[in-house]
């Protein structure tokens, strides 16, 4: 009888040591699953920033873009507009050395 006592207590002095190295063992996992948490969340916050700049690169390299062409299409216009000034100028110089059409009115006789 004193030997199953002590038997008893002796098996739930190892249950109690078990229970104990449970307690340890989940603990030791919550404060991985902390530091794992914590470290996500800075990675989210990098991948954050990341994307901001991102965002930031790729509207400027729009912008950029958006600049050449309208620097093209403005060059072109510019070009057209140059072309048909001289196309004005030659015609009106054409129109001046012709007697009749420089003026129109007919001479007067006397």
């Amino acid at each position: 009888m004193v030997r199953q006592r002590i038997g008893d207590i002796a098996s739930d002095v190892a249950a109690h040591f078990q229970i104990v190295e449970n307690i340890k063992s989940l603990q030791a996992v919550q404060k991985e699953m902390t530091t794992t948490i914590r470290e996500l969340g800075e990675r989210i916050r990098d991948l954050q920033i990341e994307m901001k700049v991102l965002k930031a690169e790729v509207k400027f390299e729009s912008l950029k873009e958006t600049q050449n062409i309208v620097n093209a299409v403005q060059g072109g216009l510019n070009q057209r507009i140059e072309a048909l000034s001289i196309k004005v100028a030659i015609t009106e110089r054409s129109i001046s050395s012709l007697p009749q059409l420089a003026d129109p009115t007919p001479p007067k006789t006397g």
